[in-house]
């Protein structure tokens, strides 16, 4: 059974929940820290969160810690039954995350889904300046490290607080999303009157390592991006299809860019006049 009341703790993303790595980025997940207690089909070893599932759904909470605060990415998993082909039904796909990775693995002929939803559990979905403010940034980014096919990648951007007001509410939307735990449904967001956006992408022909970025400007919806709640990825593999993560998060506009190189710039110019 999908406890959603302990896998979901809060629906809602702050910046000071989100560690910042380098200058400029803002790091969503870099899969360093796993929580397994909320662990339903998955398991822990040496360190790894993962799951080896064969027609069936696997979930669990993927946990970042920074100085400022938690961010939880609820990682779910739907398993191996929709092999084609020439291949029976008897594969699985599975994945692990740890060691600054997510690994995901499909069986031959077997095609898995992954989904990546990103929440903060401290943030105040009543106080719109706890929300996240992503109105400077320009694109989310994917450091791919591995990749032997392809795979198809929806993300949507939630700024919807009405489904997160209370704790019913929350588990309805969830149970609607993850179908009872079965499966990932994206109509649950998609039904929403208003506060969610979706972009697309696929990583058809893509060489690894390397990165793939989804432009902000590419989204459909109406989402507010300075006051998001929620940030769901849906990374569907190809038949067979494996492939790695190193990092996800946001880049900025470069006009923003371009406004702290020069603010370095200067710092650099007031030191070597006082040095003179």
């Amino acid at each position: 059974m999908f406890n959603f009341k302990q896998t979901i703790a809060a629906a809602a993303l702050t910046v000071a929940g989100i560690a910042s790595a380098n200058a400029g980025e803002m790091v969503l997940d870099s899969f360093d820290g796993y929580n397994g207690s909320y662990a339903g089909a998955l398991g822990t070893n040496d360190g790894y969160l993962y799951s080896d599932a064969q027609g069936s759904t696997s979930y669990a909470q993927d946990t970042e810690v920074s100085p400022h605060g938690v961010v939880t990415a609820t990682v779910v998993q739907t398993g191996g039954s929709d092999a084609v082909g020439p291949v029976s039904a008897t594969g699985s796909t599975g994945f692990s995350v740890g060691d600054g990775k997510l690994v995901f693995n499909n069986d031959d002929g077997v095609t898995g889904t992954m989904g990546l939803f990103y929440t903060n559990p401290f943030a105040d979905i009543n106080d719109p300046s706890t929300l996240l403010d992503l109105s400077s940034y320009a694109s989310f980014y994917f450091d791919i490290l591995s990749i032997d096919t392809s795979f198809e990648l929806d993300l949507y951007v939630i700024s919807n607080t009405e489904i997160f007001a209370d704790a019913a509410s929350t588990n309805a939307f969830f149970a609607d999303l993850y179908d009872f735990g079965t499966d990932i449904d994206t109509s649950a967001i998609e039904n929403l009157a208003s506060g969610w956006s979706k972009g697309e992408t696929s990583a058809a022909g893509f060489t690894a390592p390397g990165t793939i970025k989804l432009s902000f400007d590419d989204f459909v919806g109406d989402a507010d991006f300075s006051a998001v709640t929620g940030i769901f990825a849906v990374l569907s593999g190809n038949p067979s299809a494996d492939f790695s993560i190193a990092e996800v998060g946001v880049v900025p506009e470069p006009a923003s860019l371009a406004v702290f190189g020069a603010g370095l710039l200067a710092l650099v110019g007031l030191r070597r006049r006082k040095q003179a």
